[in-house]
């Protein structure tokens, strides 16, 4: 509540001054106050920089109990494995592939689908499909229903400087 009794009127009751008009875009006041409303600590708050990267999680599920896929019709068309393990990896962990000759050869790191017979599809974070037998293959993670990604963020934009210049800009609909 800006008071007008008290020296200037750009004060509060509490003697913190109010942010003007004209001040420099992202900088605000900050304070905390106690239960009464008394400042307890003053200062200003700048927003400095956005993070550079972004962990993103997305649900991938833990799999299914049953042993047997149905039909449209609730029968049961094809056993499952009645093993959830093969080799020591379970569909959905994270593992490292190093491929040492081929069209594949190198290392890389994706989701893994594991089969009976050991040889294993892993698809990396690109959507590449690489099939290969378990001696090959290194756990990094073991699978907890959910894959994770690095995002590297765009740079930031100022807000207030992009706002200002598009005001007059538009064009006119007529």
């Amino acid at each position: 509540m800006v008071a007008d009794t008290l020296g200037s009127k750009h004060e509060t009751d509490h003697g913190l001054p109010v942010p003007q008009p004209g001040t420099a875009p992202g900088a605000a006041l900050a304070a905390v106050l106690d239960k009464r409303g008394r400042p307890l600590i003053l200062g200003t708050a700048t927003l400095v920089r956005y993070p550079s990267t972004v962990l993103v999680t997305t649900s991938t599920g833990r799999g299914s109990y049953s042993r047997t896929r149905s039909d449209a019709h609730g029968f049961p068309r094809l056993l499952l494995p009645k093993r959830r393990y093969s080799y020591g990896y379970a569909t959905g962990d994270l593992v490292r592939v190093v491929i040492r000759t081929g069209r594949y050869a190198g290392t890389h790191s994706g989701r893994i689908a594991v089969r009976s017979t050991g040889r294993h599809r892993v698809t990396t974070s690109t959507g590449q499909r690489i099939d290969t037998r378990h001696p090959n293959i290194r756990l990094l993670q073991r699978a907890d229903g959910y894959s994770y990604k690095i995002k590297h963020e765009v740079e930031a934009i100022d807000i207030h400087r992009t706002s200002s210049s598009l005001r007059g800009s538009a064009p006119s609909r007529r």
